[in-house]
């Protein structure tokens, strides 16, 4: 009995998380993400939140330019 109860809150679950595949998310490495990340930080510069997007957009954009090379 308990094993369907669990069951059952595991599917309940999973519908509700799998409703926003269709939304396509900037890409980090792109420059124009990287710009507007910097514009923001010039209008809130104690935004740790773009802080940490504007960091990990240029890390990753340095590990693209490496695997390129």
């Amino acid at each position: 009995m308990q094993e369907q109860l669990m069951e059952d809150d595991f599917d309940e679950s999973e519908e509700e998380s799998g409703g926003d595949s269709d939304c396509e998310a900037p890409r980090p490495s792109d420059k124009s993400f990287v710009a507007q990340l910097r514009d923001e930080l010039q209008k809130n510069p104690l935004d740790t939140e773009l802080h940490a997007a504007l960091v990990s957009s240029l890390r990753e954009g340095a590990q693209l330019e490496l695997l390129q090379r």
